[in-house]
């Protein structure tokens, strides 16, 4: 993006923030123009504690990261502009779309006038040569901060890699893959399945979602960069669940407006079990059938403690605020089989197992 574009952009902040289409759309529609990965547009939208931004805020972190987002960054931006509209919003998006390329156009600088060299001093209108110095510092310290965010989020390649061995599809948008009963996914899964339960398990299915994947992956990064003195592992566990709610999951993520639904003697959070069976009590069977599905989830785990049942987030580590959070509370600090999470990013549904009984 080229300064006059940053400038139009600038310049219209206040429209933008006031008369946008909603933001969700125009983040899928940059995601799919190739302006914005995956990680960077979570980043717009989430805060460092995970916490969702407000839309105006998210609209200017949008605008943050543009103009260091490539030469085409500025005509992608009007055209998501244009295709995200819709109903209401159609005209609007138009009008704004026109309005940004007409002041771009204006933009541009004038042909030389001939003869002599005016004596007639500037319009109170054009900025000073002091003015557009601090603007343009201003403005090239903005985009090298966003630059340095985006930068730091692509060192570590396994925050955006996706796992090799996924199916091509899977790398692109969700996928349930059926793996086969000699895959060593399949056995291993089985066997952690039947250290304490025996019912048959009859299928078991990877579940490739490239959005709650890469997410997780940047909570596991970013719990690594915490002071903290204890290790984050990443523990296999299971979670049971409603049927229909299970699938929502594994497609949309854990929501913790639903935690607890089940139980809250640890925690309001999602509870995670160390052993299958405890699972089972919990995994309902599919209506009018003797099936029944339960997940095998990726868990961060740090820190932990003993939970209580008015807990809505996990306790400090200390009384010093800066020092954060525990990662889980669990029912037993020695011997653990119940874990308790309260962030959504903190886990990954890697599996679905089908089990009859």
């Amino acid at each position: 993006m080229n300064e006059s574009e940053e400038r139009v952009l600038t310049e219209n902040l206040r429209r933008l923030k006031r008369d946008l289409p909603p933001i969700d759309l125009l983040l899928d529609c940059l995601r799919e123009y190739g302006t914005l990965d995956e990680l960077t547009s979570h980043k717009i939208k989430k805060n460092e504690a995970n916490v969702v931004r407000d839309e105006q805020d998210q609209v200017s972190k949008l605008l943050d990261y543009l103009p260091g987002c490539g030469k085409n960054a500025f005509s992608n931006f009007v055209k998501a502009l244009r295709q995200s509209g819709k109903d209401a919003h159609q005209d609007l998006a138009r009008k704004l779309c026109t309005d940004l390329e007409a002041k771009l156009r204006s933009k541009a600088p004038p042909a030389a006038a001939a003869g002599p060299t005016s004596s007639v001093s500037a319009t109170p209108s054009t900025p000073s040569v002091q003015e557009a110095a601090v603007y343009h510092s201003a403005q090239r310290k903005a985009t090298a901060k966003a630059k340095a965010e985006r930068d730091e989020m692509a060192k570590d390649k396994n925050v955006l890699k996706l796992p090799d061995h996924w199916t091509a599809a899977g790398k692109k948008n969700f996928v349930l893959h059926d793996l086969a009963a000699s895959d060593s996914e399949y056995q291993h899964a089985v066997q952690l399945f039947n250290k304490t339960c025996r019912n048959q398990v009859t299928k078991v299915q990877r579940v490739e979602n490239p959005k709650l994947y890469r997410i997780f992956k940047a909570k596991e990064k970013s719990l690594g960069e915490e002071p903290c003195s204890a290790v984050t592992r990443t523990l296999e566990l299971f979670h049971g669940s409603q049927d229909d709610a299970l699938t929502q999951i594994y497609i949309q993520g854990w929501d913790k407006n639903y935690a607890g639904v089940n139980a809250v003697f640890f925690g309001r959070g999602n509870y995670f079990a160390r052993d299958a069976h405890f699972s089972m009590n919990y995994a309902k069977h599919k209506p009018g059938t003797t099936t029944r599905r339960m997940i095998l989830a990726s868990v961060l785990i740090r820190d932990i403690v003993v939970g209580t049942n008015d807990l809505k987030a996990p306790p400090q580590r200390s009384t010093n605020p800066l020092d954060g959070r525990v990662s889980a509370t669990v029912n037993d600090i020695n011997n653990p089989t119940i874990y308790v999470t309260y962030e959504e990013s903190q886990s990954y549904p890697a599996y679905v197992l089908t089990i009859n009984g």
